[in-house]
């Protein structure tokens, strides 16, 4: 019996050379190779294996049809790869290392594809809608995306990147920002570590963290916008929550500069919080609530509104002071109070539930209520007076 077999021949790819990639599927199969510095025009095979990479997008598109290959490496750090118009369902890979990678240009194109080591820009700042993966990819300059949003997997965004556009960005497995992180209206996810060398701003977006977080300066939250840190935080700056916005941090927080709720917005502390200044409660209608200890290092703690804490210690040489008029102030206090003097108005309260208030100055202004177990110790050389559980003004 005779049994016939029939080849059907790819298109582009000639006799020979198709006979040769048989016995070598490597060599055609597994990827397309991109240089458009050192690599050749054309279609036909050779054309995009190792030894002859092909040199230009509209080649490189054709190739991949014809071939039915999703995998484009890119070789040669000189290498740019500009799109001319939308594309989906390609894997591109760079072959650099140490930051020695090929460029990616979405050049305002809807792009939706997986990009691993390289580096991504957009020249025309174009609104464009872009759903694409990225995998240890330098951000050069954010892209627009859409509702669902781009993942950036350990991911170095460049100070370019200041001003995410509408829409979502998810970042994992802790990616590094390197500028300044201003936000109006998008959306930003952050499932790994984040790690900003500049400043945050938010309006009315969101940035959610899901681990820790390092901010180089300052933390501010404008308008309605909201900042979540499922972490702990090491701020270098100050936090500054403006209006009607929040800010929680459920591990604990390391800052630096002021903690400053500025209007009526809240900011949550879960954890510890270590301030390096001043504290100011700023308006009635806010608050600051903290979980665990709050601590200034060099700074006073003032209030008009509210502030929730297990436990409030100011350093040495430093005042907690309370509005002299308003009657909606409050210290609510789960543990211990330290002060080193406190300036209260006569409206003013503090209220301790079984902890430990400790005076070292004087203290002048306003009613403390102690509940349940609690002990005062007073070390200003004046005489405490306890009535019914309160302890009215006294110097």
């Amino acid at each position: 019996m005779i049994v016939t077999q029939t080849i059907v021949q790819p298109t582009g790819v000639g006799w020979p050379d198709y006979i040769t990639a048989i016995s070598d599927p490597s060599s055609i199969a597994q990827a397309v190779h991109f240089d458009s510095v050192n690599g050749v025009t054309g279609t036909n095979y050779p054309v995009g294996t190792a030894g002859a990479p092909v040199n230009n997008e509209a080649d490189l598109r054709a190739i991949c049809t014809n071939r039915g290959i999703r995998k484009v490496v890119l070789r040669n750090a000189a290498t740019i790869l500009k799109f001319t118009s939308a594309l989906v369902g390609i894997d591109f890979i760079g072959e650099g290392v140490g930051g020695l990678t090929p460029t990616v240009d979405f050049n305002g194109q809807a792009i939706g594809c997986t990009f691993n080591n390289l580096r991504i820009t957009d020249t025309t700042g174009s609104n464009l809608v872009s759903v694409s993966e990225f995998v240890s990819c330098g951000i050069l300059t954010v892209i627009s995306h859409t509702v669902g949003g781009s993942n950036y997997h350990k991911c170095n965004f460049a100070a370019g990147t200041a001003n995410p556009p509408l829409g979502r960005i998810n970042c994992y497995d802790d990616c590094l920002w390197l500028g300044n992180f201003n936000s109006t209206t998008g959306n930003v996810l952050v499932n790994g570590s984040f790690l900003i060398i500049g400043t945050i701003s938010i309006t009315t977006g969101s940035l959610n963290i899901t681990g820790d977080c390092h901010i180089g300066a300052a933390l501010t939250v404008w308008g309605t916008g909201q900042v979540t840190i499922n972490g702990d935080a090491n701020i270098g700056g100050s936090i500054y929550q403006d209006a009607g916005g929040w800010v929680i941090i459920r591990g604990s927080v390391c800052l630096g500069g002021t903690l400053n709720n500025n209007s009526s917005g809240q900011i949550e502390i879960h954890g510890n919080c270590l301030v390096g200044a001043d504290v100011f409660q700023a308006t009635a209608g806010g608050d600051i609530r903290v979980g665990g200890e709050l601590r200034t290092g060099l700074g006073s703690i003032t209030n008009a509104g509210k502030i929730y804490s297990t436990a409030i210690v100011t350093a040495g040489g430093i005042d907690l002071l309370l509005s002299a008029t308003s009657d909606t102030q409050r210290i609510i206090m789960r543990g211990s109070l330290t002060v080193h003097q406190m300036k209260a108005g006569a409206k003013a309260t503090i209220n301790i539930y079984g902890g430990v208030l400790t005076i070292a100055a004087s203290c002048t202004g306003g009613t403390i209520t102690l509940f349940g177990d609690c002990k005062v110790t007073d070390l200003s050389g004046g005489a405490v007076t306890v009535v019914d559980g309160r302890i009215p003004g006294h110097s």
